[in-house]
C-alpha cells in the first residue's frame, strides 16, 4: 500500500523533507482539493460515468438528498481515490480515501476493521460505494492511484 496523509492545512505552508536512507528513492508529494489555483477540476454529473486517469480530477454539486459515489476499476490493479466533501469531522478533515484491490481486503468503516492510516476504507475488490446526504455541496474526486494503475471510473448517482 502507499502511504497517505489525510488532513486540512487550513492554508496553511507546508514543508516536506526526503529523510529515505536511500536518496534516489521516488517520493511523489502532492496536495489536491477544490480551490487549488492552477489546478481545474473536470465536471461530475450526477448519473454520468466518468474515467479518472492517474492524478486527474472532477467536481461537481451534490443534491440535499441520499447520494453516492460508485468507484470501479476493470483490472486488478491497486487503485486509490480521494473524496472532499461534505461535513467536517472533530480535526477539521472532510476528505475520504478509498482503495479498491487493496491487498488487505476489506477495512472500514465501522463495523469493519480500521483501515490503514489515512484511508477511510479499502476494498478487496474493484468496487465500492459511498453513500452520503450532505446536501447540496460541492464535491471532489481525484485519482491518487500508483503510475501501473488503470483509469478509474467515477459515477456519481443520486438515491
Amino acid at each position: 500500500m502507499i502511504s497517505v496523509l489525510t488532513a486540512n492545512w487550513h492554508a496553511n505552508n507546508l514543508n516536506i523533507s526526503n529523510v529515505s536512507i536511500n536518496t534516489t528513492t521516488p517520493i511523489l508529494v502532492q496536495a489536491y482539493g477544490p480551490g487549488i489555483p492552477g489546478v481545474q477540476p473536470g465536471v461530475l454529473t450526477a448519473g454520468t460515468p466518468v474515467q479518472l486517469a492517474m492524478r486527474q480530477a472532477v467536481q461537481g454539486t451534490t443534491t440535499p438528498n441520499w447520494m453516492q459515489l460508485e468507484f470501479s476499476s476493470s483490472t486488478s490493479n491497486l487503485e486509490v481515490v480521494a473524496v472532499v466533501g461534505g461535513p467536517q469531522d472533530q480535526s477539521g478533515n472532510n476528505a475520504y480515501v478509498i482503495a479498491l484491490n487493496a491487498p488487505g481486503g476489506d477495512t472500514g468503516p465501522p463495523p469493519l476493521p480500521a483501515p490503514p492510516a489515512g484511508f477511510y476504507a479499502t476494498t478487496g475488490g474493484n468496487k465500492y460505494t459511498l453513500p452520503f446526504n450532505w446536501g447540496a455541496a460541492v464535491v471532489y474526486v481525484v485519482n491518487l492511484s500508483p503510475q501501473t494503475a488503470a483509469p478509474v471510473t467515477v459515477l456519481l448517482q443520486s438515491l
